[in-house]
């Protein structure tokens, strides 16, 4: 965007000064005005009576330096005066005129009421073709930097350049990069307004962790453990490896991690687990239990008719209860089935089996 700011005319309040005579004080004042200086004593209060008494006539849109309510005590004082001149500036098409005594291009335009960044450039010539641009004054060009939007290291900033391309924006801002930090789009992108640009920050570690190794359960089933029951023969323990990753990181959090070596520093020891198959005491002879067989499986240790119930004894789930380390008890070889059928009949009696116990009269 191109802002064009022209100086209408020249000022035409001159200076003065009235032949008066000062009473001594002092209070000594030097007046900077017009192309002229003049130094006098006053008894005046403030800057503003003292240019008064002078005969100085000044515009709603002169400067005064110090400004004219600045009291004025013991000693000496330099006032200085700019004039307003017109400005004629035109922007997007529309202008607009107005009175400035700002000594800066800057500052003309910023009283316009057009913001201005610190990259913008500012640049002014005379004007000399009175028929393309029939002012007396100067062309003021506003160059806008393009600006930015910058994502890197968890916050988004907004930078305002003139650069060509990303890389050079990059140089001119101090952006550092490291070697396999990541820019989208390219170092090589063209810069235009309200790009977006993002640093993805790369980096790499190789971190060695000591970390456990789970311990296995092992099973074992014991024939002077009673049925029913589990004890513990051996806790066991974990194992130690040491292990080395090559880690990437992007923006500080992790993407992936290779195994580079392991070493095995302390091996891992199972638990041993007992499972009780002793039976106390059978409650019925082989040949009742023989019967009972074959009236609920018809002798089969691995019946399993999907009915919810398995194996010789056609126990259900919940009474089987994993006994052995079997969660069904048809998938159990036949000793354990035994056991489990004399451990229930001798804390439950027959009811496990209603209708096959009532058919044998045991019930």
């Amino acid at each position: 965007m191109v802002i064009v700011l022209a100086l209408v005319g020249l000022a035409t309040n001159q200076i003065s000064f009235k032949n008066l005579a000062f009473a001594d004080s002092s209070r000594i004042v030097r007046v900077f005005a017009d192309g002229k200086d003049k130094t006098f004593s006053t008894e005046a209060a403030t800057v503003g009576e003292a240019l008064e008494r002078l005969g100085l006539e000044l515009s709603a849109d002169d400067l005064v330096e110090p400004g004219l309510s600045t009291q004025l005590q013991h000693g000496f004082y330099n006032v200085n005066v700019y004039r307003a001149q017109p400005y004629r500036i035109t922007e997007g098409g529309r202008s607009r005129t107005l009175q400035s005594a700002h000594r800066s291009v800057r500052q003309v335009v910023e009283a316009a009421g057009i913001k201005l960044y610190p990259e913008d450039e500012v640049s002014a010539v005379v004007a000399r073709d009175f028929v393309a641009t029939p002012i007396i004054g100067h062309n003021v060009t506003i160059k806008r930097a393009a600006a930015v939007a910058l994502n890197a290291d968890g916050r988004v900033v907004t930078l305002r350049t003139h650069a060509k391309t990303v890389k050079e924006m990059f140089e001119t801002k101090q952006v550092a990069l490291g070697e396999q930090d990541q820019v989208t789009p390219g170092l090589d992108a063209a810069i235009t307004p309200g790009l977006s640009v993002v640093v993805t920050r790369i980096s790499q570690a190789v971190v060695t962790k000591t970390e456990a190794v789970a311990r296995d359960v092992k099973t074992v089933f014991d024939s002077d453990l009673l049925a029913g029951t589990r004890k513990v023969q051996a806790e066991g323990r974990d194992g130690r490896r040491l292990v080395t990753y090559r880690i990437v990181y992007h923006n500080g959090q992790e993407q992936s991690r290779t195994t580079l070596k392991t070493e095995e520093q302390e091996r891992p020891v199972a638990r041993v687990v007992a499972v009780g198959i002793k039976v106390v005491a059978a409650a019925a002879s082989d040949d009742v239990w023989y019967r009972l067989r074959l009236c609920e499986s018809g002798n089969v240790y691995s019946r399993n008719t999907g009915n919810g119930y398995y194996g010789a004894y056609q126990f259900d789930i919940g009474t089987w209860g994993g006994y052995g380390g079997y969660r069904l008890a048809s998938d159990a070889p036949p000793h354990l089935q035994d056991a489990k059928a004399q451990a229930t009949q001798a804390a439950r009696g027959w009811g496990p089996w209603p209708a096959c116990a009532q058919k044998l009269g045991l019930l």
